[in-house]
């Protein structure tokens, strides 16, 4: 199971360079014996005047402040609102999928992936229980939809082939008469197959079942890193020709890696 769980800028105004000039202009006033105390009041006036205008600096440079607040906190809100529709954060709540997700460890999701490229068998994903929509589940895809799934002595066999399951933890058992997928159902095992509650028991899913695909571990930091969601190709040198190499699938014919 999984629990559902992803400035500012100042303007100043200069008030120095107008005081400056308005002392060079009045230091090019002679005063009048007659009105000196006039000019002298005038002077104390003009400097009263400059007070009111330094007080009032401040308000645009606190507009703009406030301005920039609120601008950030909503490009904020936007990018949150956009990774919250591409991006989905999990906990995984289960030991169904050891060895390769550990209980306790927080995944990333993408809930888009599989709406554009297809889904590949092993692709490790994240979706709705059928039997119980609220809650969440983490399985591995093992059968697509369209194919013929089975198993015997707890070996998957894919229309009639043998598919190499690398990711099982321990010796597994059991089998199942062969069953046919609709073309929007998907069969999904955990890794740990002794230990899974997964499509041998409540069937396949639903493509609308499918929350997204796991893609990162990132939580707790020594299992930091992508998640492997299909078997890696094996390399085969041949003789003719032993510079070059050919990926062999282990996989069905048909079926990407």
């Amino acid at each position: 199971m999984v629990e559902i769980e992803l400035e500012q800028a100042l303007e100043v105004e200069q008030e120095g360079g107008s005081g400056e000039e308005v002392i060079s202009r009045s230091s090019l006033i002679e005063s009048d014996p007659d009105t000196g105390g006039k000019d002298n009041e005038d002077r104390e006036d003009d400097g009263k005047s400059e007070i009111p205008s330094l007080a009032q600096s401040d308000r645009p440079g606190f507009k703009t402040f406030l301005f920039d607040v609120l601008e950030t906190l909503l490009l904020t809100i936007v990018i949150y609102a956009v990774l919250s529709t591409v991006i989905g954060r999990y906990k995984v709540l289960s030991v169904s999928m050891e060895p390769t997700l550990y209980e306790g460890q927080y995944l990333l999701i993408s809930k888009q992936t599989h709406k554009i490229w297809p889904l590949r068998r092993g692709d490790i994903i994240v979706f709705q229980y059928p039997r119980d929509t609220t809650k969440n589940y983490i399985k591995r895809i093992a059968g697509l939809p369209g194919e013929k799934i089975e198993l015997r002595s707890g070996k998957l066999y894919v229309n009639g082939e043998l598919v190499p399951e690398t990711w099982i933890s321990g010796q597994t058992g059991g089998s199942f008469a062969p069953r046919q997928l609709g073309e929007d159902e998907y069969f999904v095992m955990g890794d740990n197959r002794n230990n899974s509650s997964d499509s041998r028991a409540w069937g396949p899913i639903k493509n609308w079942h499918i929350a997204g695909k796991a893609i990162f571990r990132y939580w707790p930091f020594q299992s930091f890193g992508p998640i492997q969601n299909g078997p890696k190709p094996t390399v085969e040198h041949t003789v003719s020709t032993p510079f070059e190499s050919v990926l062999i699938s282990p996989l069905p014919v048909g079926t990407s890696p």
